[in-house]
């Protein structure tokens, strides 16, 4: 297998990418060349949720090396000493962070998720709107891309920044610079991920951080997909998905305040940006599959900025793509925005009623809402319970002898859609069963707002 590593120096307290570099010799690995950065240092993070190594490299006269273990899920702080002539080899899964001293471990938070997802925990809502900003156009950053936010782009009372990211290929790397309304360098934050993995960062918790004017993120490697997220001293979060500088023109850009929205969200807010200054442009709209136009929906303010809303949801609503079209001809970039206010629905297909050999069903969601998505934020899950004894099935233990539920993953195809058929991967052995007595199965299911649970009762 070939071995990749990424090769880095540290300019101004940040990471520049000299490019990839294979090592045949070397341990697989994520390779980061430095120098000394004043008021930086470098963190390295486990993301496996198994035990790492790093191998940390000093050149002088001779090249000592040096071992730093890491626990599952830990972050250790590498000293000092490695700058500024050493080379820092990570192996396993793990996230580099090159960040201010005041930098903060629990800044940093990672999420990962795949189909099988069988640890049921529920997908935070930084990391489905990280996701969803890949369906833009230009929401896929690649290397040399560049994502640029201001703060008035998000909430104008804005007092904490976060940067909420999908890393789409292995060995993702992203420089953050965080500039002031004359473009003076604030901080920055680099970091560097081995594996996919979500992960949000804080940009603007550290002692020297102040909220800056303007956000700028440059791909180094990988490919990713992301949104800043900005939170008011009253605890209102603003949403902005990143999309590509090459797919702002003349027009602007256009955003909603989030993706997706509940009948429990306190309301979105559509806004624009960069646009023509002291212009009322019109709004397209695809809804529910069809074209909306209203003229003159929007006019911003003389430094081409403008907010309608806020709204919330009464109906499941699909707004894709949104834009807006100026007076001159251009246009802003797209937007999408999702209302989902309906709870999935479930109807078996092999009910245990003629038998224990299989439990299966159909689950359906209310069109133009979520949806169900395997690879985001659903679970598929069964419990099988003995109602005459009040014990769950335990396959560790081999009978239903559990006074709590234990859930079993189910197989779900298709992964994404509003109607997914499921159908058990584990059953209780017949064998488990007593005659004359009565069990009830069932099955608990998510869209990205609603759970439901349906099951059925039957005697042995």
């Amino acid at each position: 297998m070939r071995r990749r590593f990424l090769q880095f120096v540290l300019v101004s307290g940040c990471v520049r990418l000299l490019g990839p570099t294979a090592y045949a010799a070397d341990p697989a690995a994520l390779v980061e060349r430095t120098q000394h950065a004043a008021a930086s240092a470098l963190w390295v993070r486990d993301a496996s949720g198994v035990p790492s190594r790093v191998e940390v490299e000093r050149s002088g006269n001779a090249v000592m090396t040096e071992t730093v273990s890491l626990l599952a899920n830990e972050t250790a702080r590498l000293d000092d000493k490695h700058a500024p002539d050493g080379r820092v080899r990570v192996t396993g899964d793990v996230v580099l962070v090159r960040a201010p001293l005041s930098f903060e471990p629990t800044e940093l938070v990672l999420f990962r998720r795949d189909a099988s997802h069988d640890d049921f925990s529920e997908t935070p809502k930084w990391y489905v709107e990280a996701a969803a900003a890949a369906e833009l156009p230009g929401g896929r950053l690649g290397v040399g891309d560049r994502a640029s936010v201001t703060m008035l782009d998000l909430d104008p009372g804005v007092q904490r920044v976060r940067l909420a990211v999908r890393s789409l290929a292995p060995e993702t790397s992203l420089d953050v610079h965080l500039t002031d309304a004359e473009g003076r360098h604030l901080a920055c934050r680099s970091i560097s991920a081995a594996d996919t993995v979500g992960w949000q960062v804080a940009l603007t918790d550290g002692a020297s951080d102040s909220v800056p004017e303007k956000v700028v993120i440059e791909t180094r490697s990988g490919e990713w997909s992301g949104a800043l997220v900005g939170e008011g001293a009253d605890g209102k979060v603003t949403w902005a998905p990143l999309v590509s500088t090459a797919y702002v023109g003349g027009g602007g850009s256009s955003s909603y305040s989030e993706t997706y929205s509940s009948l429990s969200s306190s309301g979105f807010t559509f806004s624009v940006s960069g646009a023509p200054a002291n212009a009322c442009g019109d709004i397209y709209t695809k809804r529910n599959g069809t074209w909306r136009i209203t003229t003159s929906w929007i006019c911003t303010d003389s430094f081409g900025r403008a907010t309608k809303g806020p709204w919330t949801c009464s109906t499941n609503q699909t707004d894709d793509p949104t834009y807006i079209l100026w007076p001159d001809g251009s246009q802003t970039t797209n937007s999408r925005h999702v209302c989902d206010t309906s709870y999935p629905g479930n109807v078996f297909t092999a009910p245990p009623p003629g038998g224990v050999s299989s439990f299966a069903g159909d689950a359906q969601d209310t069109a133009w809402g979520t949806g169900f998505d395997m690879y985001q934020w659903s679970n598929f899950r069964n419990t099988f319970k003995n109602t005459t004894t009040g014990k769950y099935y335990s396959a560790v233990q081999g009978c239903y002898c559990s006074s709590s539920p234990i859930y079993f993953g189910a197989i779900v195809s298709p992964l994404a859609g509003f109607k997914v058929s499921w159908r058990a991967s584990s059953l209780p052995p017949a064998s488990t069963h007593v005659p004359g007595q009565y069990y009830e199965w069932r099955i608990l299911y998510n869209d990205m707002f609603y759970a439901n649970n349906n099951g059925i009762g039957f005697p042995y």
